[in-house]
């Protein structure tokens, strides 16, 4: 990490004495949140400055997950909660308000009071299809590292052409 601090989040890390840090490594540190969904939000954060889901490296990704599953068992284990949500919050329309890629483990109970359900609305189903089609077409070819990218789905074409600089755009491309 750099002296200067790129964003809020790199910045509170540079300043992680402030924080309640519940754990920390080379690579990240977790963090009590100073205004929780439930008391017991953490924050798991990467060290090195990435900004949505797409630019962390797979071995940093593999560990954070790692390491949420063992602060979700601390969670269990010391606050006698019922449950966790592990969530990412990954672009903008996601709930994403820095531009730093946190995991946030949040401890539940049955009468915590948060409300993380939509309601359901049944699909219709060429909609459905034509999103099937798209997804597994990319996803296939993302895990067999054969991407000849296939037609965009044109409200994210429009996107991208008006805005190529906007970081959240840029997730499209997958490029980091």
């Amino acid at each position: 990490m750099t002296d200067k601090p790129q964003c809020d989040i790199c910045e509170m890390i540079m300043k992680k004495d402030s924080f309640k840090v519940v754990y920390e490594d080379d690579e990240m540190i977790a963090m009590l949140h100073e205004a929780p969904a439930f008391l017991g939000h953490t924050l798991l954060i990467p060290k090195e400055h990435f900004r949505i889901i797409e630019e962390v490296p797979e071995k940093i990704f593999s560990n954070m997950f790692n390491i949420s599953n063992n602060i979700s068992t601390a969670l269990f284990e010391s606050l006698n909660i019922h449950g966790t949500n592990i969530l990412i919050n990954n672009g903008p329309e996601a709930g994403q308000k820095f531009a730093h890629f946190i995991v946030n483990i949040i401890p539940r109970t049955d009468t915590d009071g948060i409300n993380m359900e939509w309601p359901p609305v049944k699909a219709d189903n060429l909609k459905l299809e034509n999103t099937h089609h798209f997804l597994k077409t990319y996803v296939e070819k993302a895990i067999l590292g054969d991407f000849d990218e296939p037609k965009k789905i044109t409200h994210v074409e429009k996107l991208v052409e008006n805005d190529k600089d906007d970081y959240m755009v840029k997730q499209f491309h997958r490029m980091p």
